[in-house]
C-alpha cells in the first residue's frame, strides 16, 4: 500500500472533522442570536411601555 492512499484519507477524515466543528459553531452562533434578538425585543417593548403614561384608576379621577 502506497503513501497516497493513506494520505488522501487523512486529509478526507481531518476534513469531515473540521467540517463538522464549523457546523456546530454556526448552531451555537444562530442560537446566541435568536436569544439577542428575543432579548432586544423584550427591551424595546418594555421601553415603549415606560413612556406611555399608566391609566387613570378611579379613585384618582374623583
Amino acid at each position: 500500500m502506497s503513501a497516497m492512499p493513506i494520505a488522501l484519507l487523512l486529509t478526507t477524515a481531518a476534513t469531515g472533522a473540521v467540517g463538522v466543528a464549523v457546523l456546530r459553531s454556526i448552531l451555537v452562533l444562530r442560537r446566541q442570536v435568536t436569544a439577542l434578538r428575543a432579548e432586544l425585543a423584550e427591551s424595546r417593548a418594555t421601553a415603549t411601555r415606560g413612556r406611555v403614561p399608566a391609566a387613570r384608576t378611579t379613585a384618582d379621577a374623583e
